[in-house]
């Protein structure tokens, strides 16, 4: 049974997280953050050559018009992240430094992806759908697994 405790207490806490990532779109609390994540990405857009302008959560650039929604701000991503830290036998304080750090580099990630969307409907609109919608998704996986084996390296694990 103790295999088993990393998955129930993964699947549990990224279910609790997704549930209460829910309760949070719904009332309007995240809006804020994906107000936020569209001001920062048309500012690195901006600032990387391609003209845009932000209104609320929406990138208008051109002819087109980049929709941010809950999903591009990555709170999914974190709460894989989270729930994988949580599931994982180490010390708390090296969970929530992990938490910390890797929250902060996945934020990191996820900008960088944006503006890659970005750079991406600008110059090849017609491929766009099919990096954004499968491409990025699986790299942002690896990226969330690469950051959590990085810390898994890092910290010590607990002795049973």
């Amino acid at each position: 049974m103790s295999g088993l405790r990393p998955a129930a207490v993964f699947i549990g806490v990224f279910a609790l997280l997704e549930v209460a990532g829910a309760f949070l779109y719904l009332s309007g609390s995240l809006w804020p953050v994906m107000t936020a994540t569209a001001s920062v990405t048309g500012f690195l857009a901006n600032a990387t050559g391609v003209p845009a302008t932000v209104a609320q959560a929406e990138i208008f650039m051109d002819m087109r018009i980049l929709e941010i929604n809950s999903e591009c701000t990555g709170i999914y991503l974190y709460a894989a992240y989270i729930a994988l830290l949580l599931a994982s036998r180490r010390s708390w304080s090296h969970r929530i430094v992990g938490i910390l750090a890797g929250v902060s580099a996945l934020i990191v990630v996820n900008l960088f992806r944006l503006l890659l969307v970005v750079h991406i409907s600008d110059k090849l609109p017609r491929a766009m759908p099919f990096l954004h919608d499968y491409l990025f998704q699986v790299l942002l996986v690896v990226a969330v697994l690469a950051v959590w084996g990085y810390w898994l390296h890092w910290s010590d694990p607990i002795e049973a």
